[in-house]
């Protein structure tokens, strides 16, 4: 289960793909058609959550916390279910200003992805700097950095990943810098040293009860949305 090539395919592209906002720094060419294979494949992510809570959004209030709950029990409730689009796995169960919030934070990644970085009012192209194996983090575990505003920089081996987690580094690392998200740190992810709640550990934050953590973490945001992709693919659709 993952995205597929054949929906960024010429007849398939999001509309706005031909206008993408990228610029690039030491990109080879096979390097710049991988990354704008994720790219259009996380917008394609982010764009399925957000029709999904535009729709929610839609519902009374009781619809909407029913729905947004609705696989809360789950036989795999205590696992970790990488591929569940549902609202309460990622974030709790439903709070509608906890709701708001995660339809606003779509929506602004969105505009990212469409229009580029805010600077001031301005919108300026997404910068991609590819790294060399010997840059910093990418001699250990790095994938990709947006520490400078407007510029996401790439290691090696993410150019080596498949489609679909690639998109999701990319997704990842666009919700960095000033959508009031980030790489929360809890007792509750630790893996050796680290405590930053990566991949299973955005579903550990919700199992410990860490929602307002869970609500700021970009990964929770990453799997929702692939989630939520996956199951319109199948398809999924809200409905009670």
């Amino acid at each position: 289960m993952s995205c597929h090539y054949s929906d960024i395919s010429a007849e398939n592209r999001p509309s706005f793909l031909p206008r993408r906002p990228i610029t690039w720094k030491s990109c080879s060419a096979r390097a710049r058609k991988k990354l704008e294979g994720f790219y259009a494949c996380g917008y394609l992510y982010a764009k399925s959550a957000d029709l999904f809570l535009e729709r929610l959004a839609s519902y009374p209030s009781p619809d909407r916390q029913h729905i947004w709950n609705k696989q809360r029990e789950t036989k795999t409730a205590g696992m970790f279910d990488e591929y569940s689009g549902a609202p309460s796995h990622w974030f709790g169960s439903y709070v509608g200003k906890n709701f708001r919030f995660v339809r606003k934070t779509f929506k602004r990644v969105i505009r990212r992805f469409e229009k580029g970085y805010d600077f001031a009012g301005k919108s300026r192209p997404i910068r991609f700097e590819c790294l060399s194996e010997n840059w910093g983090g990418c001699r250990s575990t790095l994938l990709a950095n947006a520490s400078i505003y407007g510029t996401v920089r790439v290691c090696p081996r993410t150019l080596r990943k498949p489609l679909n987690e690639g998109a999701m580094v990319i997704l990842h690392e666009l919700l960095h810098q000033r959508l009031d998200i980030g790489d929360q740190r809890d007792r509750a992810c630790h893996r050796g040293s680290d405590a930053r709640c990566y991949r299973e550990g955005a579903r550990k934050l919700v199992q410990a009860g860490k929602l307002s953590k869970a609500l700021r973490n970009n990964d929770n945001y990453v799997y929702f949305a692939r989630g939520i992709y996956l199951a319109q693919r199948l398809p999924w659709t809200a409905t009670r």
